[in-house]
């Protein structure tokens, strides 16, 4: 077992809270307070192209994928050394 595994093997992991069967009500002025706090808000989905953004390249030398990923599995699974 390595290390990983035994440190692993220790710890706790609580169980989570169980969802809430009811959320409260938002306030009556919800709006008023919103505005008071001078905080933006739409109760609308803006489409992609009302969306401001820049359209960039991709940068990333990183080539995933699931066939890529197979690819590299098998590679390495080939190598003795590696896989007992």
């Amino acid at each position: 077992m390595g290390d990983f595994t035994k440190f692993m093997s220790r710890q706790h992991i609580e169980k989570p809270l169980d969802a809430p069967s009811k959320l409260p009500s938002m306030p009556k002025d919800w709006e008023q307070m919103l505005k008071e706090l001078k905080i933006e808000y739409s109760t609308e989905v803006p489409t992609l192209g009302e969306v401001e953004r820049e359209e960039v390249e991709a940068t990333s030398l990183f080539v995933g994928g699931e066939s890529k990923a197979l690819e590299v599995m098998h590679e390495y699974m080939k190598d003795k050394k590696r896989v007992n």
